[in-house]
């Protein structure tokens, strides 16, 4: 038993707050309340009375000084772990109590320690010892006092008090006590760097902390609760401050100790001597009450709620709101299919309602992820993804990954049979399609690029720049091909939805029926149903607003059970560029427009008639042209460059200027118009080059607008 012989004696207080009277509330008073009894160490005796400090110290502080039992942190042999978790620890002051009290300094701080003390074997230090501590190793494993100041000092407070009373007795082999009812710990206290901290201690100098065997009490705890309940009180001003606590000890205790014990033992006060510890009721001081204190209503709320619960650690068949003393109670809970589960209940002074789950047998979850080397992780789970995991049932988010393929978040329910989930990853670059009615669509990779042209690009409007850089940190997917008739006439079909176009037969729609094919006008009936030309479903589907397209969106997102929507502007020009920086996704040579789409060209239009402004070559198209009949832009993508104006989410502004950049649609400035792309089969070069911008109005219907869809592919 070499440790205990360097101890001696420890019982500290700091800086009592206000004192509240016991009719009286202190809302924002918080208290930590530890008693250690049981040491896990064989060599370490118990604290026989630790538990009876705490639990009387306890009592004072809720109905001594007000405070809400649900503010005070109330710990039985509490391990190093748990006391750092309340107080922080050495460069972390950001424990319990530093979380409980009130950010701006109106909280009374009250801590009371009963356990054994140590002093360091090699650095003086004094520590709190938990009850999983070796006292030899008190430098690793023990609580240092000059921490616990310390902290308490950057904890904001209106006053703070802790008082620790470490209690301790050594035994021989023979289970004899060597040192009878006392703690030979020497700790001197410092509190000489911390603003406003008073330390009471048990005794001065080397003397040692003795017991009240009768009482059941520390010698100090016992006499400071009967100073602190008003026999401190000399001059009958129905308060007790520190001062007229520390005359008191020194009268009473000190007799004590010498009477019983034969020794010295005198407290010692350092800091404000006039601090008020406690406070009188209206009606003065009421008796201490005793140690015992009434049971309170004990309820476990168990699901499923007719799961059988029992407690292990008492006699009594357990019932609802049945009354218990304070203490911790082992509560088992079982019910038929469900696993049974084991908890250890803590309960106070006031009625306790525990809830427990019982969760259902685990049954195997395997998610089958392609490709095959996708790493799969279940998000928020502590375990690590295994196939054919035990898991009890429940919703788990599952996050899929494999370089090269867009990752994948899903919630997968499982239930109580075994769950195998197969989740597709789309490839950078690869095509897929949501449904059977659903376009094809390709997923464009993330990536970076300059939106906008230069302003020595030939053919450029203002409305192009200022150039600023956009970035798409993760993929998403575009349509292969803008939508088709047949698309759209599925939809409509489905849905008996009217255009603008039909829902105004008399204005119809915008087309380029003139004899001389130079001037655009509306032209009743006409719509996506009924144009000049022969119409066939592979077309991309024209006179639709921008209104039009938004419902086929929708429509669409219903089918496919995931979100559909128009391109943001700068997703469009990213994907046409396809990584280009010049006119067109192919160069700066407009003769090789005709060979990536359908533009004006040299191709012969009725009657005689011929495009003005066109391109030097023929692309054997007089009208919209099947989709996808020219090549594909280095992404994959078709008709980029003319076929039909495609509409994009944006509302119009006339520069760059505050533009997103990170590629979301621009959803402020005219919303009444928005921003068309990528020309259409009858403009000329200069509208065809990926950087050039037009707007409609949303409700506009044209015979060279249509669009293609896009989706987000990541949550």
């Amino acid at each position: 038993m070499r440790w205990w012989k360097r101890l001696g004696p420890l019982a500290l207080a700091l800086t009592l707050p206000s004192a509240q009277a016991a009719e009286a509330t202190n809302e924002y008073g918080v208290a930590v309340v530890i008693g250690n009894k049981a040491y896990q160490d064989e060599r370490v005796p118990d604290v026989d009375y630790a538990h009876n400090d705490a639990d009387a110290f306890f009592q004072f502080v809720v109905r001594g000084l007000g405070f809400s039992p649900d503010n005070v942190v109330d710990l039985r042999d509490a391990t190093k772990a748990r006391m750092e978790s309340a107080f922080g620890s050495q460069g972390n002051v950001r424990g319990q109590l530093w979380r409980w009290t009130e950010a701006d300094g109106s909280s009374d701080i009250v801590v009371f320690y009963s356990g054994h003390g140590v002093p360091g074997l090699n650095d003086g230090r004094g520590y709190l010892l938990p009850v999983d501590a070796n006292p030899d190793t008190a430098e690793i494993n023990g609580y240092p006092i000059d921490v616990l100041y310390e902290n308490l000092g950057k904890v904001p407070h209106k006053s703070a008090t802790v008082f620790l009373d470490a209690c301790f007795s050594g035994s021989s082999g023979d289970g004899r006590r060597l040192i009878a009812g006392a703690s030979p710990v020497y700790v001197e206290a410092d509190v000489s760097g911390v603003a406003g901290l008073t330390v009471l201690t048990a005794a001065s100098g080397k003397q040692l902390a003795s017991w009240d065997t009768q009482a059941r009490h520390g010698l100090f705890t016992q006499h400071l609760l009967d100073a602190l309940y008003g026999k401190a009180d000399a001059d009958g001003n129905g308060q007790v401050s520190a001062r007229e606590a520390s005359l008191y000890l020194n009268r009473h205790m000190t007799r004590a100790a010498r009477r019983t014990y034969g020794r010295e033992q005198n407290a010692g006060l350092h800091g404000d001597e006039s601090a008020v510890l406690s406070v009188s009721s209206p009606g003065g001081w009421g008796a201490r009450p005793t140690l015992g204190t009434p049971p309170a209503a004990f309820t476990v709320a168990v699901e499923p709620a007719d799961a059988r619960v029992r407690i292990l650690n008492i006699g009594p068949p357990y019932r609802a709101e049945m009354e218990l003393a304070a203490g911790s109670y082992q509560v088992e809970a079982s019910a038929p299919g469900y696993v049974t589960k084991t908890e250890t209940v803590k309960h106070g002074r006031a009625p306790t309602v525990h809830r427990l789950a019982l969760s259902r047998p685990g049954q195997p979850f395997t998610i089958l992820a392609e490709p095959a080397q996708a790493r799969v992780r279940l998000l928020g789970h502590a375990e690590v993804y295994r196939a054919g995991m035990l898991l009890p049932p429940g919703s788990y988010r599952v996050e899929a990954s494999a370089e090269g393929f867009v990752a994948a978040t899903e919630t997968v329910a499982h239930r109580t049979a075994p769950t195998m989930r197969r989740i597709v990853l789309r490839k950078v670059g690869g095509k897929f399609r949501d449904c059977r009615d659903c376009p094809e669509m390709l997923v464009v990779p993330a990536g970076s690029y300059r939106m906008g042209s230069p302003s020595w690009e030939q053919g450029r409007d203002d409305n192009e720049g200022p150039v600023h850089a956009v970035t798409f940190r993760a993929p998403f997917a575009l349509g292969v091909y803008e939508v088709t008739v047949a698309e759209f006439g599925r939809f409509a079909d489905e849905t008996g939805y009217r255009t603008a176009a039909e829902r105004d037969p008399e204005k119809g729609c915008l087309t380029l029926e003139n004899p001389t094919r130079s001037k655009w006008e509306y032209t009743a009936g006409r719509s996506w149903r009924d144009l000049e030309y022969e119409i066939k479903g592979g077309q991309p589907v024209v006179c639709v607003s921008w209104n039009d397209a938004k419902k086929y969106a929708a429509w669409l997102s219903e089918i496919a059970g995931v979100p559909y929507r128009l391109p943001s502007e700068s997703e469009w020009e990213y994907a046409a560029r396809a990584g280009s920086e010049t006119k067109y996704h192919f160069g700066n040579d407009e003769t090789q427009l005709c060979a990536y789409g359908n533009v004006a060209d040299e191709t012969p239009l009725p009657n005689g008639n011929a495009w003005t402004n066109k391109a030097g070559c023929s692309d054997g198209a007089a009208y919209p042209t099947r989709v996808g009949t020219y090549r594909p832009n280095a992404f994959g993508l078709h008709d980029m460059h003319g076929n039909v104006w495609e509409w994009t989410e944006d509302c119009w502004n006339g520069s760059y200027r505050g533009a997103p950049s990170d590629g979301s649609a621009w959803l402020s400035g005219d919303c009444a118009k928005r921003v068309l792309r990528g020309g259409s089969w009858n403009d000329e070069p200069a509208l065809l080059r990926a950087a050039n911008r037009f707007w409609d109005p949303t409700d506009e219907r044209n015979g060279s607008i249509g669009f293609r869809v896009a989706r987000t592919l990541t949550p």
